[in-house]
Protein backbone atom coordinates (compact mmCIF):
# COMPACT_ATOMS: atom_id res chain seq x y z
CA UNK A 1 0.00 0.00 0.00
CA UNK A 2 1.53 3.30 -1.04
CA UNK A 3 1.59 6.38 1.21
CA UNK A 4 0.51 9.60 -0.55
CA UNK A 5 3.02 12.42 -0.74
CA UNK A 6 1.87 15.21 1.62
CA UNK A 7 3.40 17.86 -0.69
CA UNK A 8 1.37 16.61 -3.61
CA UNK A 9 -1.95 18.41 -3.89
CA UNK A 10 -4.99 16.35 -4.32
CA UNK A 11 -5.77 15.53 -7.88
CA UNK A 12 -2.21 15.96 -9.10
CA UNK A 13 0.92 13.88 -9.50
CA UNK A 14 4.48 14.52 -8.35
CA UNK A 15 5.68 14.83 -11.92
CA UNK A 16 3.10 17.50 -12.66
CA UNK A 17 4.00 19.53 -9.61
CA UNK A 18 7.68 19.30 -10.38
CA UNK A 19 6.97 20.80 -13.79
CA UNK A 20 5.00 23.58 -12.19
CA UNK A 21 7.87 24.24 -9.75
CA UNK A 22 10.29 24.54 -12.58
CA UNK A 23 8.00 27.03 -14.25
CA UNK A 24 7.47 29.22 -11.15
CA UNK A 25 11.09 29.54 -9.86
CA UNK A 26 14.36 30.03 -11.69
CA UNK A 27 17.11 27.53 -11.19
CA UNK A 28 19.37 30.22 -9.70
CA UNK A 29 16.80 30.99 -6.99
CA UNK A 30 16.44 27.35 -6.12
CA UNK A 31 20.22 26.97 -5.89
CA UNK A 32 20.48 30.07 -3.66
CA UNK A 33 17.80 28.69 -1.34
CA UNK A 34 19.54 25.34 -1.27
CA UNK A 35 22.92 26.94 -0.33
CA UNK A 36 22.22 29.78 2.17
CA UNK A 37 25.71 29.52 3.67
CA UNK A 38 27.19 31.12 0.52
CA UNK A 39 25.66 34.49 1.42
CA UNK A 40 23.10 36.82 0.00
CA UNK A 41 23.13 37.58 -3.70
CA UNK A 42 22.95 41.26 -4.65
CA UNK A 43 23.00 42.95 -8.04
CA UNK A 44 25.54 45.75 -8.78
CA UNK A 45 23.77 48.89 -9.93
CA UNK A 46 25.93 50.84 -12.46
CA UNK A 47 26.57 54.56 -11.91
CA UNK A 48 24.31 56.55 -14.14
CA UNK A 49 25.60 58.67 -17.01
CA UNK A 50 24.22 61.77 -15.28
CA UNK A 51 26.60 61.35 -12.33
CA UNK A 52 29.56 61.13 -14.69
CA UNK A 53 28.38 64.25 -16.54
CA UNK A 54 28.03 66.23 -13.32
CA UNK A 55 31.48 65.18 -12.13
CA UNK A 56 33.06 66.11 -15.47
CA UNK A 57 31.29 69.51 -15.46
CA UNK A 58 32.50 70.29 -11.93
CA UNK A 59 36.06 69.29 -12.82
CA UNK A 60 35.98 71.43 -15.96
CA UNK A 61 34.67 74.42 -13.99
CA UNK A 62 37.39 74.05 -11.35
CA UNK A 63 40.07 73.82 -14.06
CA UNK A 64 38.76 76.96 -15.74
CA UNK A 65 38.67 78.82 -12.43
CA UNK A 66 42.25 77.76 -11.71
CA UNK A 67 43.49 78.94 -15.10
CA UNK A 68 41.68 82.28 -14.81
CA UNK A 69 42.27 83.17 -11.17
CA UNK A 70 45.56 81.29 -10.69
CA UNK A 71 48.76 83.26 -11.15
CA UNK A 72 52.52 82.95 -10.84
CA UNK A 73 55.46 85.29 -10.36
CA UNK A 74 57.74 86.15 -13.27
CA UNK A 75 61.30 86.42 -11.98
CA UNK A 76 64.72 87.27 -13.35
CA UNK A 77 67.73 85.32 -12.07
CA UNK A 78 71.17 86.95 -11.92
CA UNK A 79 74.50 86.34 -10.23
CA UNK A 80 75.71 88.68 -7.47
CA UNK A 81 78.75 89.23 -5.26
CA UNK A 82 78.28 90.06 -1.57
CA UNK A 83 80.55 92.89 -0.36
CA UNK A 84 80.52 95.79 2.10
CA UNK A 85 78.71 98.86 0.83
CA UNK A 86 81.92 100.71 -0.09
CA UNK A 87 83.69 97.57 -1.30
CA UNK A 88 86.92 96.03 -0.04
CA UNK A 89 90.45 97.44 -0.07
CA UNK A 90 93.50 95.50 -1.17
CA UNK A 91 96.72 96.78 0.35
CA UNK A 92 99.78 96.53 -1.90
CA UNK A 93 103.38 96.37 -0.75
CA UNK A 94 105.01 99.85 -0.80
CA UNK A 95 108.48 98.35 -1.29
CA UNK A 96 110.22 95.21 -2.42
CA UNK A 97 111.41 93.22 0.56
CA UNK A 98 110.92 90.30 2.92
CA UNK A 99 108.18 89.66 5.48
CA UNK A 100 109.78 89.40 8.92
CA UNK A 101 106.70 89.26 11.17
CA UNK A 102 102.91 88.85 10.88
CA UNK A 103 101.00 90.66 13.65
CA UNK A 104 97.37 89.80 12.72
CA UNK A 105 95.46 86.76 11.54
CA UNK A 106 92.88 85.99 8.86
CA UNK A 107 89.39 87.13 9.90
CA UNK A 108 90.66 89.39 12.69
CA UNK A 109 88.98 92.76 13.21
CA UNK A 110 91.46 95.62 13.40
CA UNK A 111 91.37 99.37 13.89
CA UNK A 112 92.85 101.94 11.56
CA UNK A 113 96.60 102.24 12.14
CA UNK A 114 96.98 98.72 13.61
CA UNK A 115 100.26 97.14 12.54
CA UNK A 116 99.48 94.11 10.41
CA UNK A 117 102.85 93.17 8.90
CA UNK A 118 106.49 94.03 9.38
CA UNK A 119 108.85 93.73 6.45
CA UNK A 120 112.43 94.58 5.64
CA UNK A 121 112.92 96.49 2.42
CA UNK A 122 115.79 95.69 0.14
CA UNK A 123 118.87 97.83 0.62
CA UNK A 124 118.96 100.75 -1.75
CA UNK A 125 115.25 100.60 -2.58
CA UNK A 126 114.35 104.10 -3.70
CA UNK A 127 110.66 103.49 -2.98
CA UNK A 128 111.22 102.52 0.65
CA UNK A 129 109.35 104.62 3.19
CA UNK A 130 111.09 106.06 6.20
CA UNK A 131 111.72 103.51 8.95
CA UNK A 132 114.40 102.04 11.16
CA UNK A 133 117.71 101.77 9.28
CA UNK A 134 119.40 98.39 9.41
CA UNK A 135 122.41 96.85 7.74
CA UNK A 136 120.22 94.99 5.27
CA UNK A 137 117.54 97.64 4.63
CA UNK A 138 114.67 99.47 6.28
CA UNK A 139 112.04 97.96 8.58
CA UNK A 140 108.60 98.87 7.29
CA UNK A 141 105.45 98.71 9.40
CA UNK A 142 102.40 97.90 7.24
CA UNK A 143 99.27 99.21 8.98
CA UNK A 144 95.52 98.87 8.40
CA UNK A 145 94.21 101.83 6.36
CA UNK A 146 90.73 101.63 7.97
CA UNK A 147 88.64 99.84 10.56
CA UNK A 148 87.62 96.45 9.26
CA UNK A 149 88.23 92.72 8.98
CA UNK A 150 91.32 91.18 7.44
CA UNK A 151 91.06 88.68 4.62
CA UNK A 152 93.47 86.94 2.26
CA UNK A 153 96.17 86.96 4.96
CA UNK A 154 98.44 84.39 3.33
CA UNK A 155 101.82 86.02 3.92
CA UNK A 156 104.34 84.22 6.15
CA UNK A 157 107.65 85.34 7.75
CA UNK A 158 110.59 84.97 5.40
CA UNK A 159 108.47 85.39 2.27
CA UNK A 160 109.76 87.86 -0.31
CA UNK A 161 107.33 90.27 -1.96
CA UNK A 162 107.74 92.67 -4.84
CA UNK A 163 106.77 96.31 -5.07
CA UNK A 164 103.02 96.65 -5.65
CA UNK A 165 102.26 93.03 -4.78
CA UNK A 166 99.07 92.49 -2.74
CA UNK A 167 99.67 91.85 0.96
CA UNK A 168 96.13 91.47 2.34
CA UNK A 169 92.54 92.58 1.88
CA UNK A 170 90.56 94.55 4.44
CA UNK A 171 86.76 94.77 4.47
CA UNK A 172 85.29 97.79 6.29
CA UNK A 173 82.70 97.21 9.02
CA UNK A 174 79.72 98.31 6.95
CA UNK A 175 76.36 96.73 6.04
CA UNK A 176 76.69 94.03 3.40
CA UNK A 177 75.20 94.46 -0.06
CA UNK A 178 74.96 92.25 -3.14
CA UNK A 179 76.24 93.78 -6.37
CA UNK A 180 74.67 92.43 -9.55
CA UNK A 181 73.63 93.39 -13.09
CA UNK A 182 69.99 93.46 -14.20
CA UNK A 183 68.22 93.76 -17.53
CA UNK A 184 66.24 96.77 -18.80
CA UNK A 185 63.06 94.84 -17.94
CA UNK A 186 63.94 94.89 -14.24
CA UNK A 187 64.90 98.56 -14.39
CA UNK A 188 61.59 99.47 -16.03
CA UNK A 189 59.21 97.31 -13.97
CA UNK A 190 60.76 96.73 -10.55
CA UNK A 191 60.69 99.49 -7.96
CA UNK A 192 63.40 100.08 -5.38
CA UNK A 193 62.56 98.51 -2.07
CA UNK A 194 61.31 95.29 -3.65
CA UNK A 195 62.05 92.17 -1.64
CA UNK A 196 64.40 89.69 -3.33
CA UNK A 197 65.77 86.28 -2.41
CA UNK A 198 69.42 85.26 -2.62
CA UNK A 199 70.74 81.71 -2.68
CA UNK A 200 74.41 81.44 -1.75
CA UNK A 201 76.30 79.47 -4.39
CA UNK A 202 78.47 77.68 -1.84
CA UNK A 203 75.42 76.57 0.18
CA UNK A 204 73.01 75.93 -2.67
CA UNK A 205 71.86 72.53 -1.41
CA UNK A 206 71.28 73.71 2.16
CA UNK A 207 68.26 75.57 3.52
CA UNK A 208 70.50 77.92 5.51
CA UNK A 209 72.03 79.21 2.28
CA UNK A 210 68.97 81.41 1.61
CA UNK A 211 69.33 85.13 2.32
CA UNK A 212 66.73 87.87 2.07
CA UNK A 213 67.52 91.28 0.61
CA UNK A 214 65.96 94.51 -0.59
CA UNK A 215 66.57 96.20 -3.93
CA UNK A 216 68.25 99.45 -2.92
CA UNK A 217 69.05 101.13 -6.23
CA UNK A 218 69.65 100.61 -9.92
CA UNK A 219 72.15 102.67 -11.88
CA UNK A 220 70.79 105.39 -14.15
CA UNK A 221 72.99 104.51 -17.10
CA UNK A 222 73.80 101.05 -18.49
CA UNK A 223 77.08 99.33 -17.82
CA UNK A 224 77.39 97.97 -21.35
CA UNK A 225 76.21 95.11 -23.52
CA UNK A 226 75.86 91.56 -22.28
CA UNK A 227 76.91 88.53 -24.32
CA UNK A 228 74.99 85.28 -24.30
CA UNK A 229 76.50 81.78 -24.30
CA UNK A 230 77.20 82.09 -28.03
CA UNK A 231 79.12 85.32 -27.59
CA UNK A 232 76.44 87.42 -29.29
CA UNK A 233 75.32 90.73 -27.82
CA UNK A 234 71.97 90.28 -26.08
CA UNK A 235 71.34 93.79 -24.73
CA UNK A 236 72.37 96.24 -22.03
CA UNK A 237 72.47 95.70 -18.30
CA UNK A 238 72.39 98.00 -15.28
CA UNK A 239 74.25 97.88 -11.98
CA UNK A 240 71.96 97.01 -9.07
CA UNK A 241 72.66 97.15 -5.35
CA UNK A 242 70.75 94.80 -3.04
CA UNK A 243 70.88 95.45 0.68
CA UNK A 244 71.22 92.30 2.77
CA UNK A 245 68.60 92.11 5.52
CA UNK A 246 70.34 90.44 8.52
CA UNK A 247 67.11 90.27 10.55
CA UNK A 248 65.35 88.21 7.86
CA UNK A 249 68.35 86.02 6.99
CA UNK A 250 69.33 82.76 8.60
CA UNK A 251 70.98 83.48 11.97
CA UNK A 252 73.45 80.63 11.42
CA UNK A 253 75.12 82.63 8.65
CA UNK A 254 77.78 84.86 10.16
CA UNK A 255 79.14 87.95 8.46
CA UNK A 256 82.36 86.11 7.62
CA UNK A 257 80.35 83.45 5.75
CA UNK A 258 78.47 86.01 3.68
CA UNK A 259 81.36 88.31 2.81
CA UNK A 260 82.84 87.52 -0.59
CA UNK A 261 80.22 84.90 -1.41
CA UNK A 262 78.59 84.67 -4.82
CA UNK A 263 74.81 84.29 -4.83
CA UNK A 264 71.98 83.56 -7.22
CA UNK A 265 69.48 86.42 -7.02
CA UNK A 266 65.81 86.03 -7.94
CA UNK A 267 64.13 89.37 -8.58
CA UNK A 268 60.31 89.32 -8.88
CA UNK A 269 59.15 91.31 -11.91
CA UNK A 270 55.37 90.83 -12.24
CA UNK A 271 52.42 88.52 -11.61
CA UNK A 272 50.83 86.71 -14.55
CA UNK A 273 47.65 84.69 -14.97
CA UNK A 274 48.03 81.03 -15.86
CA UNK A 275 45.86 81.40 -18.96
CA UNK A 276 48.22 84.10 -20.25
CA UNK A 277 51.07 81.63 -19.96
CA UNK A 278 49.02 79.06 -21.93
CA UNK A 279 48.31 81.60 -24.67
CA UNK A 280 51.99 82.51 -25.13
CA UNK A 281 52.61 79.85 -27.84
CA UNK A 282 49.68 81.22 -29.85
CA UNK A 283 51.01 84.78 -29.53
CA UNK A 284 54.40 83.63 -30.75
CA UNK A 285 52.85 81.61 -33.57
CA UNK A 286 50.64 84.42 -34.87
CA UNK A 287 53.06 87.20 -34.01
CA UNK A 288 50.67 88.93 -31.62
Amino acid sequence: MSVPDPLTPAGGSNETNRGMGRGLFRQEVLMSKANPWLGKTSLAVPVSFRVYSIAASVLLALTGALLYFGSYTVTETTQALILPRSGVSSLASPVSGTIIEVHAAEGQTVKRGTVVLSMRSEAGDENGAKGADTRDGTIEQITAPMDGTLYSMTRTPGERVSLGEALFVIAPDEPLVAITAVSPTVKAQVRTGARVQLQLTGLKKLAKGKVVGRLEKISVGPLGSVSDERGLASGLNYRAVIEIDPSASTPALARQQLLGQTAEVRIPIARRRLYEWMLDPMRILFGA
